[in-house]
């Protein structure tokens, strides 16, 4: 999953947040994170670990699509991060 830094705090440490969208069927479930890395734990792959992520945060939410179910609605479920 991909993130972006959306600040760098002033120890360094960068808080990330990124979202990808996936569709199933007749669904579209959209997974978000967000959390705080430091540097030293990028790899030089530019990947982190989960582990290494403070304070993650995560939700996954799924909304059926309009055009194969007229009533559309949508759910959102927290995800533990242990």
């Amino acid at each position: 999953m991909a993130v972006v830094v959306t600040e760098v705090l002033p120890n360094g440490y960068l808080v990330i947040s990124g979202s990808q969208e996936i569709r199933v069927n007749a669904e579209v479930r959209v997974l978000q994170l967000a959390g705080i890395v430091n540097p030293l734990d990028i790899s030089r792959r530019n990947d982190v670990a989960y582990d290494k992520i403070a304070e993650a945060q995560g939700a996954l939410s799924r909304q059926q699509l309009a055009s194969e179910a007229p009533n559309a609605s949508e759910t959102v479920s927290p995800i533990e991060l242990d």
